[in-house]
């Protein structure tokens, strides 16, 4: 920060009186006062944006997490679907192997009967 002591007593010596000299040093410094950040001005701010990524970060966990929860439900009840229609394939299987079971028996009969 500037020194507004030292500013005016250098603008006194260089010829200036002593009232314009604090004049200009008090000037100055409320004009550098708006402009200049101080250590304790970025330690405020860097605290700020830190809470602020801190909270981004925890609203994306639950995010992520909530997306997550989603897909594995929607995981489940798509293998759940698979499994009924696994099950409907099994059976409609086993109907046909009956089906070709017993037109082979009968072809086989018919065969044997036929035969001299």
């Amino acid at each position: 920060m500037i020194d507004k002591l030292e500013m005016s007593k250098d603008l006194v010596r260089s010829g200036m009186d002593r009232e314009q000299a604090e004049g200009v040093a008090n000037a100055f410094e409320k004009a550098i006062r708006g402009v200049l950040a101080t250590k304790a001005d970025l330690e405020v701010a860097c605290t700020r944006l830190e809470s602020g990524i801190r909270q981004d970060m925890v609203k994306m966990e639950v995010g992520i997490r909530q997306d997550m929860a989603k897909m594995e439900a929607g995981i489940r009840q798509d293998m759940a679907k698979m499994g009924q229609d696994m099950a409907k394939m099994q059976a409609s299987l086993i109907r046909w192997m009956f089906a070709m079971w017993i037109t082979g028996i009968g072809v086989l009969t018919a065969v044997l009967e036929l035969k001299p």
